[in-house]
């Protein structure tokens, strides 16, 4: 078992819903697929689940899951607004489908949405001292969004991008912020949704000037003696300001190589090295702009 070295890392769910990533030639986890995951994640000591309204039948399949275990995981979910929206009843018929009494966080999706809608942030304050949920979140892109998360001392948690390219060279900084205003941190996106794992001659066009950076990467892998999913791992584990590390899976095989390379963590050689790499096309490190 791998417990001692999985404290850090959140289950990504994104996968169970919707085919996702750049590099996923395999689709979604059939149901026996993503109830086998569930149950190496917790019996690995992972506790806490990422999910979203957006992602397809996820929640639906953790709900069964749930339902047929005598266990059942923190949740941490993301509601985008909409016209109308009626976020308690959302988050009822939520916690029914998932088959728990509360969150551990219910997050705005965007920092868009936190901006522009004050009341819903009181509603996820009322949420909070009632009990339905445990923390307040944000999930945030931008450097920009972050500072203006971090001002506000009623968000507990904010999760963000963070790997091997959007990396301490982009965020360190307002990381230590964070930790110093009390902030809870997650990061997603450590494989840069498998774009490292890519060979850097067949990047499309657009992300072509990505690929001097994937051949620094792979350097450093070799230097450092560990594939570049290992480093991608350890870099983002080893930072002391983040608190969880979420990875998502496209199956049984690849879970169980991810929590390899947890239990095989055993310091960072090139850190202060990946630290270094600046990169300028900073619109590239986000998926959307894809």
């Amino acid at each position: 078992m791998y417990m001692q070295h999985t404290n850090k890392i959140i289950l990504g769910t994104v996968q169970f819903g919707l085919p996702y990533g750049i590099n996923n030639t395999q689709g979604m986890p059939g149901r026996n697929q993503v109830f086998k995951i569930l149950e190496l994640a917790h019996a690995n000591g992972i506790r806490i689940l990422d999910t979203a309204e957006a992602y397809g039948t996820a929640e639906s399949l953790i709900g069964e899951y749930h339902a047929g275990h005598d266990h059942a995981f923190d949740i941490i979910s993301k509601f985008k607004y909409k016209e109308g929206t009626q976020l308690r009843e959302y988050l009822q018929l939520k916690t029914a489908a998932l088959k728990i009494s509360e969150l551990y966080s219910y997050m705005f999706h965007s920092a868009g949405d936190y901006l522009s809608h004050p009341e819903l942030k009181k509603l996820l304050l009322s949420f909070k001292k009632e009990g339905l949920i445990r923390k307040t979140g944000v999930s945030i892109y931008t450097n920009d969004e972050f500072r203006q998360v971090l001002a506000d001392d009623d968000i507990d948690l904010v999760q963000l991008p963070f790997n091997l390219l959007d990396n301490n060279f982009q965020r360190g900084a307002l990381l230590k912020e964070a930790k110093e205003r009390g902030k809870e941190i997650h990061v997603r996106s450590v494989f840069l949704q498998g774009l490292f794992f890519k060979d850097p001659q067949e990047l499309p066009e657009k992300l072509k000037p990505l690929s001097k950076y994937i051949l620094k990467l792979r350097d450093l892998s070799v230097t450092a003696g560990i594939p570049v999913q290992q480093l991608a791992l350890q870099y983002a584990l080893s930072n002391e300001y983040i608190d969880k590390v979420l990875i998502g899976v496209d199956s049984l095989e690849q879970f169980q190589a991810n929590l390899s390379v947890v239990q095989n963590n055993n310091g960072l050689r090139v850190g202060s090295q990946i630290d270094e790499i600046e990169v300028s096309e900073t619109l590239l490190l986000n998926p959307a702009n894809w």
